[in-house]
């Protein structure tokens, strides 16, 4: 590569590449980008359109707030489920005991 030659890295380098097939219509999704560092440009690998950078940011950062989202919610469904399942142990531990109770002839 000459000193002239513009440097172009692509968007595997900063993170996981995300295989999309592209919408209906032949609408494409740009998931494979490369970055021009000499004009400062975003282009699609596949259609070869260019990207608008802060259109692309914004997609980036609504898709990370999505995922924060539900990576909430999910915890909060865990901590939920846990206390249910300690109520259930609580009460399958009180009808096992009513019933060694009952199989020995004594009542509660």
């Amino acid at each position: 590569m000459n000193d002239d030659t513009p440097k172009v890295v692509t968007m595997a380098d900063f993170r996981p590449s995300l295989r999309r097939k592209p919408v209906a219509y032949n609408i494409c999704s740009h998931g494979r980008l490369q970055i021009d560092t000499e004009r400062r440009m975003l282009e699609c690998k596949d259609c070869g359109r260019i990207i608008d950078p802060y259109d692309y940011l914004m997609k980036c950062a609504e898709a990370e707030e999505s995922v924060y989202y539900t990576v909430r919610h999910l915890r909060e469904e865990v901590d939920a489920l846990k206390k249910e399942r300690t109520i259930l142990a609580s009460e399958r531990d009180r009808l096992l005991l009513g019933n060694n109770r009952l199989r020995r002839g004594r009542p509660e």
